[in-house]
């Protein structure tokens, strides 16, 4: 009888184990649109991100040349970061941004670089 009860007592547990799913992050995308003083788009800028919060800034920046934005994806964290922008081998001045990101799955901020 025994063994009956801790065979039923475990299958119970495996079985509530297996019900219990891993909460996985919620993942946002930035989006930075990156224009010059007239709103023409600059290709070839340097976008880097920060964390603000934890101060992580390996965030991998993919350009999108069909839309002609960088994108930051799978950011699991809420809450500021820093956006720097720059042009090397240009005319255009270092720019930095803030954004925060809350409830939006996806967020687009739109930084001009301005001229020397």
């Amino acid at each position: 009888m025994g063994k009956i009860v801790l065979i039923l007592l475990l299958s119970g547990m495996l079985l509530l184990a297996s019900c219990v799913k891993e909460e996985v992050p919620f993942l946002y995308t930035l989006r930075v649109e990156v224009t010059d003083e007239a709103g023409v788009a600059i290709e070839g800028a340097d976008v880097t991100l920060k964390c603000l919060k934890d101060g992580r800034s390996d965030f991998p920046a993919v350009y999108n040349g069909t839309e002609k934005y960088y994108e930051f994806t799978d950011l699991t964290a809420t809450g500021a970061y820093q956006i720097w922008v720059q042009k090397k081998g240009g005319v255009y001045r270092d720019n930095q941004s803030q954004v925060t990101l809350d409830e939006n799955k996806v967020m687009n901020v739109r930084v001009r670089l301005e001229e020397f």
